[in-house]
């Protein structure tokens, strides 16, 4: 887990990155947009997240992403990287990114 809060840290330091206090994965807000359509994007660069609303009945968490940190440090910085490139693809998209995950 430290290796992935530490990475995270490195690669997208305008995220909210906390570590855990149980678990497999880092529950974590992103700055803006929704989590299913970051999800998308992030997939396309090779990285699984699962976004907070897919574990909701309400439609609550839909700015946040669940990120396993389970596999070894050096996949776990190959996947920071990876999510950093997802991020600043999703950021700077021209497409409606809260508009998404109502499609």
């Amino acid at each position: 887990m430290q290796a992935m809060v530490a990475a995270l840290g490195r690669e997208l330091p305008d995220w909210d990155v906390a570590a855990a206090e149980g678990g497999w994965s880092l529950w974590i807000t992103l700055p803006s947009g929704s989590a299913a359509a970051f999800a998308q994007v992030a997939l396309r660069h090779g990285v699984a997240t699962a976004p907070g609303g897919a574990s909701s009945p309400d439609e609550a968490f839909l700015d946040f992403v669940r990120i396993c940190y389970g596999p070894a440090p050096p996949l776990l910085e190959l996947a920071a990287q990876r999510l950093a490139n997802a991020w600043s693809e999703f950021a700077t998209s021209t497409i409606p990114i809260l508009t998404l995950a109502r499609a």
